[in-house]
């Protein structure tokens, strides 16, 4: 069979078309169980800081710990099921992220826990659109979203921030991480 130099061209665009679709899928794939167990750890917080909020820092303090337990736990289960060798580069992030934080709220001093809660969404938020230009328009899509939620509760909702969050910001969470599994 001979193919004329324009299909084999053809021929190439869409096999590379298709190991870059699967690149972005297994990715998905990968992802999915963070942004559940995350989504969930913010609805946990967020609403139990609504219901108790002078133990707020206790109760993230707490539950941050348990979801980047549960994520290095996944972690290490990608990595024993599919050889992946990447744990410390994901830890040197987390470690990053929280001195990140730890510094920008030393130099910029919110004056309220909303500024806090609203704070970490918007930066993971960016996060994901960032990470999402080089892996996908789903993640963008997510980060866009949280973003926008944690704006709109930030300026608009007063009393019932937190409840807001909690259902629509852990919920977005958990449903991208849905979205992602779907394929």
């Amino acid at each position: 069979m001979n193919m004329s130099p324009q299909q084999a061209n053809a021929a190439l665009a869409d096999a590379h078309q298709t190991v870059e679709r699967s690149r972005i899928l297994y990715g998905y794939q990968q992802k999915t169980p963070y942004f559940i167990v995350w989504g969930l750890v913010w609805f946990v917080a967020y609403s139990m800081s609504h219901f108790l909020p002078s133990k707020q820092g206790w109760i993230w303090l707490v539950l941050d710990t348990l979801g980047a337990s549960a994520s290095f736990w996944i972690a290490r289960r990608n990595q024993r099921q599919h050889g992946h060798r990447d744990d410390w580069r994901w830890l040197a992030v987390g470690a990053t992220l929280c001195a990140f934080i730890i510094f920008t709220f030393q130099i910029l001093t919110p004056h309220s826990s909303k500024q806090i809660a609203s704070y970490i969404p918007l930066l993971f938020g960016t996060i994901y659109v960032v990470v999402g230009i080089w892996y996908g328009l789903r993640l963008i899509v997510a980060g866009v979203a949280i973003m926008g939620l944690s704006l709109i509760g930030y300026f608009w909702i007063d009393t019932y921030f937190n409840i807001w969050m909690a259902v629509l910001g852990g919920g977005a969470l958990v449903g991208t991480g849905l979205w992602l599994r779907r394929i």
